[in-house]
């Protein structure tokens, strides 16, 4: 057999390697780049970091360009990148202009590399922020309480902004390491996971972040013994209805849509909506109300307000 492939003259071993080598570069500047976003997470200030920001902004873009692509995808890409240039114009987020092109950037990486990857840095970033938090003046270890949450009415931080930081970002680590292990794990495993984060759940007392949690374990065991393009299909409509109805809550209370229903609400998301009554007309404050609605955010305006929906 040839040892020359449908790239020209090139032996298969040299373009695997440089495959390789593309692949390794972008997983060690998402690692940096997340680390960094941990870092920052924990009020960390990193000397020149939106200078690093932008230059890893411009590796992901000489990827796309290095790739190819349908004429299709290069007209979503254009179209993407125009709202993102907007959104940064409007907003001084470059989120829109960042996403496209991370995502076709990382087309051809390995998925399951990936998902490992972005498992240990949370995991050992969050390690060390909590051991730094016990044995050194950084960050918060917990903060106390006022309504006897937690452990003795004390909420553990691990180092990081506040519980609900901490628990949304082990969230994350946990739902990259279902991506990448989850066909391979055993039921033991799967209940040794939801007995870590019952634990961590009790230190943090961060609700949605748990009940998101346990419900993908939950799915993920179910997926792993039930598999088939119509269960597939419900779990997808199912996760489309969930965030179309969060959407439709936060629009409710954004029109002050006062009834049994958005009351119920009100109390499972521990008093927000009745919070956007506290608007003191200042711009920079401004919340969510229906009046108050615009395309892009504004630059003055850096206070984010989540409905508690967020992690």
């Amino acid at each position: 057999m040839s040892a020359y492939g449908v790239w020209g003259k090139k032996p298969y071993r040299v373009v695997y390697k440089k495959m390789m080598v593309k692949e390794s570069v972008f997983l060690v500047i998402s690692a940096i780049e997340l680390t960094m976003g941990l870092l920052d997470n924990c009020n960390v200030v990193i000397p020149m970091s939106r200078y690093i920001l932008w230059i890893f902004l411009l590796y992901y873009g000489v990827m796309v360009v290095a790739q190819e692509h349908k004429r299709w995808e290069w007209i979503l890409l254009i179209f993407l990148l125009g709202g993102g240039v907007l959104l940064y114009l409007n907003s001084g987020l470059n989120i829109g202009i960042k996403l496209p092109l991370y995502l076709y950037a990382m087309r051809d990486i390995d998925k399951e590399k990936y998902c490992k990857m972005v498992l240990l840095v949370i995991l050992g970033v969050t390690v060390c922020t909590a051991v730094a938090a016990k044995w050194s003046d950084f960050g918060s270890m917990y903060f106390e309480s006022g309504y006897d949450r937690g452990i003795g009415g004390y909420r553990y931080c691990l180092g990081y902004a506040n519980p609900n930081r901490a628990m949304g970002l082990v969230l994350m680590a946990m739902i990259f390491g279902l991506a990448a292990f989850g066909e391979k794990m055993s039921w033991k495993t799967y209940a040794l996971s939801a007995a870590a984060f019952t634990i961590l759940y009790l230190f943090t007392d961060s609700r949605t972040s748990y009940y998101i949690g346990m419900v993908m374990l939950a799915g993920g065991f179910v997926l792993k013994r039930i598999h088939g393009t119509r269960v597939c299909r419900a779990i997808f409509v199912c996760a489309l209805i969930i965030l179309f109805g969060m959407l439709l809550i936060s629009f409710l209370a954004a029109c002050h849509i006062d009834n049994d229903f958005m009351r119920l609400v009100n109390k499972i998301i521990s008093g927000r909506v009745n919070q956007l009554a506290d608007y003191t007309g200042d711009e920079r404050y401004v919340l969510p109300y229906i009046e108050n609605w615009h395309l892009f955010g504004s630059r003055e305006n850096h206070n984010g307000y989540d409905m508690g929906l967020s992690l």
